[in-house]
């Protein structure tokens, strides 16, 4: 009995001084800063079907990217198809977790039918969602590590969002054709995502392109998407 005794002390202790801290620090913490609010059962719950829904969203894209392929179309519209498919995963991913209001300010009445080029503020992975829902016709200007991704890295080929790498002049003339058919440019001119949600220096790719093509510069701006991922 004494030794039983033993066993179950030196296991409160251990699970108080190791186990639970780590939980604790992971419901109030993230990075080693305090969160804005702590995580629950709900939160976590539609951040796991989140991205369980990316995943197959993911999955699925490829597929039809396969499918596409074979498929004896014009090669703009499948394209277009496959934009149109990636709109309504990103809706999808956003509008899932019911627990988070979403507020979309329009008051210019934006329908991006017109090609610009989108310049936004970056605070999170679901900043790209968030933007590609709003129109088909949406390209993204990426980082090679986006190219190179196990789970869209394929995705964001075919759906030819150019890598930054390619440098200014290469990506200029495969642009052109872009909005030659009706295709917006979304560019992040941070560079990166915002470490504190603060907006920080632009580089000016984003003006460049947007002189060189003669098309308008469309801001959005994006608040709150660092706290909610």
């Amino acid at each position: 009995i004494a030794f039983l005794s033993v066993i179950g002390i030196l296991s409160v202790i251990f699970v108080t001084y190791t186990l639970q801290p780590v939980l604790f620090n992971f419901l109030i913490k993230q990075q080693g800063k305090k969160r804005s609010l702590p995580v629950t059962f709900k939160d976590l719950f539609f951040a796991v079907s989140v991205f369980l829904l990316f995943i197959t969203g993911s999955l699925l894209s490829i597929l039809i990217r396969g499918l596409f392929h074979i498929l004896p179309f014009k090669s703009d519209t499948k394209k277009y198809l496959f934009h149109r498919w990636l709109a309504f995963m990103s809706k999808a991913v956003v509008y899932l977790p019911f627990n988070v209001k979403k507020i979309i300010n329009n008051p210019h009445k934006e329908t991006f039918n017109k090609p610009s080029v989108i310049i936004s503020n970056h605070q999170a992975h679901i900043d790209i969602p968030l933007i590609l829902m709003l129109h088909p016709k949406i390209l993204v200007l990426t980082n090679d590590w986006v190219q190179k991704n196990i789970f869209y890295g394929k995705i964001v080929k075919y759906a030819d969002y150019y890598p930054t790498s390619n440098g200014y002049e290469k990506n200029l003339e495969l642009l052109r054709k872009k909005v030659e058919k009706g295709y917006s440019i979304l560019i992040y001119p941070e560079g990166s995502r915002s470490k504190n949600q603060s907006i920080n220096r632009f580089h000016k790719g984003a003006f460049a392109y947007a002189k060189a093509l003669n098309i308008d510069l469309l801001p959005i701006i994006i608040q709150g998407a660092g706290d909610c991922i």
